[in-house]
């Protein structure tokens, strides 16, 4: 069966390239971190993130140091960061894969299973693609969970518990201490999912274990704290942990908003015949117990908690699937038979998305230009992606056959290949902030000021522009026309909704789309004399802490 990841990792591989290739970076959250990495390396600050020359606090700098690792050798540039984050993606899902060996060793196909069922579905391959920090979270927390096994064995438990401790930090040093929440469930559940009586040592290694961890994050967190003042070691120290669980930042959502993402998140195998077909969950035979009830508890609890938390986003849940593949693995064990073609339908859904994507984008205020010669492209992609459909569906003329996982996982990257050539094009024009940061670089090598208004400034040209001066970002109209005032020959971004009627027009030195919004450049002095601000501006919504 490994035979069989061939083409799912060829087809993982070109689409990674092709969406790589095809789309821009993203504002919010791709632009800001990369920006903070751009500070911390332009100004030797490796101990406290910058963003936007204050320290950033809400992100340890494990990933930002990730970036730098490849900076160092290639020099500054936007492809290393998403090389370093696919790198953790494959990182998470092999990790994976290696650890339903471990937990079903009876079971020789259940590793090669747990990584075309992890690997292949759509959170994965999209995160895979994004400059977040969840994957190497995720890599992180699995390399913990296989340290578990070596603290069980007679002989090894002080190098499991420090191993796991190893791991424990760097979580941290990935996410803060909301790693625990995915890292701990299968350690505190060990006697449900471990056959015979946990060792002695257990629940001692496991707190030595997880103080080994802390020490390792405070070995970074209490002189960044010393170097980045008190506000900033409040923040870290306490106020970004507490205060995302008592009450959000931002992204506050309903106790039941991750079960309707769940299916989209685990597509395609939450339509896969063979996934509800399979042997129940409980009771199990022996040989699949350890690596169910493993899944299972590294999946559940961790849900349950995230529920509980105010603030939630989609990819938090990212580092919990590789517990919920490492349960459903034993439901594919062996091969099931099943008819292809009611899976084939899955593209049918696509074709849709592809055919209808303008209206959709411009009900979400994405006008795509009609003259964009990719525009034309999404009839193409909906006419493949149906095409793939149709074929399978008509070709399956043998009636009943044996359906290994690889034929599913092929389907993900299939529709990111479609997905690259028919939909990301579309954004991309929306969302290629090339321009107007040339615009912010050219006026910083001028000794122009730079200033960004109508939303709050989140560090989008810092490093495409490679800013060595913070933006200012007056937020009240007071304060706006007071710097506008003080600093006549500065460049300002005003950002505005395209028909935002206290917008004060096409700006002087050009107009640029800015995601669903528009960026207008004006000179301070010509845009004071239009008597902008003439209304309290809209904040930003929808940022990533």
């Amino acid at each position: 069966m490994r035979s069989d990841l061939r083409p799912f990792l060829v087809l993982s591989g070109l689409a990674a390239v092709a969406v790589w290739l095809t789309r821009p970076l993203l504002l919010p959250d791709e632009l800001r971190y990369l920006t903070v990495a751009w500070e911390m390396w332009d100004r030797g600050s490796f101990l406290v993130p910058l963003l936007n020359g204050e320290p950033y606090s809400h992100k340890p700098p494990f990933l930002f140091w990730g970036f730098h690792a490849g900076w160092a050798v290639f020099g500054v540039n936007a492809w290393w960061p998403r090389l370093f984050c696919l790198l953790g993606g494959v990182a998470f899902v092999t990790a994976t894969a290696r650890l339903a060996r471990r937990l079903a060793p009876d079971l020789p196909t259940a590793g090669t299973t747990c990584f075309l069922l992890l690997g292949g579905t759509l959170a994965v391959q999209v995160y895979a693609s994004m400059l977040l920090f969840d994957l190497w979270l995720a890599a992180f927390v699995v390399l913990g969970w296989h340290t578990l096994l070596d603290a069980a064995e007679p002989g090894r438990a002080l190098r499991g518990w420090a191993a796991f401790g190893v791991a424990a930090g760097l979580a941290m040093l990935v996410k803060g201490p909301a790693a625990l929440v995915t890292l701990l469930p299968p350690a505190v559940l060990a006697a449900w999912w471990r056959r015979g009586r946990l060792p002695r040592s257990w629940w001692p290694g496991l707190a030595a274990g997880t103080a080994l961890g802390a020490a390792i994050v405070l070995s970074w967190a209490l002189p960044a704290a010393r170097a980045g003042g008190p506000e900033y070691a409040d923040a870290i120290l306490w106020g970004q942990t507490a205060g995302r669980v008592t009450q959000s930042f931002a992204h506050s959502r309903p106790l039941w908003w991750y079960l309707p993402l769940l299916p989209v998140m685990t597509f395609p195998w939450v339509v896969w015949p063979a996934v509800w077909r399979g042997r129940p969950i409980l009771p199990h035979p022996d040989a699949t117990r350890a690596l169910t009830r493993f899944g299972l508890a590294g999946f559940v609890l961790p849900l349950l908690v995230f529920s509980l938390v105010d603030g939630k986003q989609p990819h938090y849940l990212v580092p919990a699937l590789a517990g919920l593949a490492l349960a459903a693995a034993p439901r594919l064990l062996p091969p099931t038979t099943g008819r292809r073609r009611w899976f084939a339908l899955a593209f049918v859904p696509a074709a849709v998305l592809f055919a209808f994507l303008p209206r959709i984008l411009e009900a979400e205020g994405l006008r795509p230009d009609p003259e964009l010669a990719p525009y034309r492209l999404h009839l193409v992609a909906a006419a493949v992606a149906l095409g793939l459909s149709l074929s399978a569906l008509l070709g399956e003329r043998s009636g009943r056959r044996t359906v290994h996982p690889a034929a599913a996982a092929r389907f993900v990257p299939t529709l990111f290949l479609l997905a690259a050539v028919g939909a990301v094009p579309l954004l991309a024009w929306r969302y290629d902030l090339t321009e107007p940061a040339e615009a912010f670089a050219r006026a910083e090598r001028l000794g122009r000021d730079r200033a960004v208004v109508g939303i709050e400034y989140h560090g989008e040209f810092g490093f495409l522009a490679r800013l060595r001066e913070p933006v200012a970002s007056p937020q009240t109209p007071a304060a706006i026309r007071a710097w506008l005032r003080a600093h006549p020959e500065a460049l300002v971004g005003v950002v505005h909704k395209p028909d935002d009627p206290n917008s004060p027009g096409p700006g002087p030195e050009g107009d640029h789309p800015f995601g669903t919004k528009t960026l207008s450049l004006w000179p301070a002095k010509e845009l004071a004399a239009t008597g902008y601000p003439a209304a309290a501006r809209e904040d930003a919504t929808g940022v990533s802490r």
